[in-house]
């Protein structure tokens, strides 16, 4: 359910108002605890609306991280907020990472590559795990529009 107005509503509260105050200063940061339920996240979408530009919130689980998600999802709309999830293999194992996890972020890799005011939101693990250079993720991006022909030697090459 999207709740926009919420964040409307919300922006006349005291506590809001201090720490709009704070987050509008671009040299602090700010840590909050304390919070119950969806505060924090309420919170955090007000700091990232009044800051424009890109948030990276590292919460500590993947069950936090998917309930912000869907939290601020709410707040912001769907298009404005990226989960980037853990891999949820070792590295040493012999299996990859489930596909919707790696398409989770990339899509997140590229908004932020992009300069899109994203909100993302990742575990403490997720930020710790390596990721590709920027440059190479930029070289390996192919754009295909609905009904476009690629020609397959194209798609090939790509994969090597």
């Amino acid at each position: 359910m999207r709740l926009p107005n919420l964040l409307d509503i919300s922006e006349a509260s005291p506590v809001v108002q201090r720490y709009l105050a704070l987050a509008a200063d671009a040299s602090c940061s700010a840590r909050v605890s304390g919070l119950a339920g969806s505060s924090r996240s309420l919170l955090l979408a007000h700091a990232h609306r009044k800051r424009g530009g890109a948030t990276l919130a590292v919460v500590e689980d993947t069950a936090a991280a998917e309930e912000m998600f869907e939290d601020v999802s709410s707040l912001l709309g769907p298009g404005d907020v990226a989960l980037f999830p853990p891999w949820e293999v070792l590295p040493y194992d012999q299996v990859s990472p489930p596909g919707d996890l790696s398409g989770r972020r990339l899509d997140a890799l590229r908004g932020l590559m992009e300069n899109r005011p994203l909100f993302v939101v990742a575990t403490v693990r997720a930020v710790m795990q390596r990721t590709m250079p920027p440059a190479v993720l930029a070289g390996s991006i192919l754009h295909v529009a609905e009904g476009a022909a690629v020609p397959l030697s194209e798609l090939t090459a790509r994969c090597n």
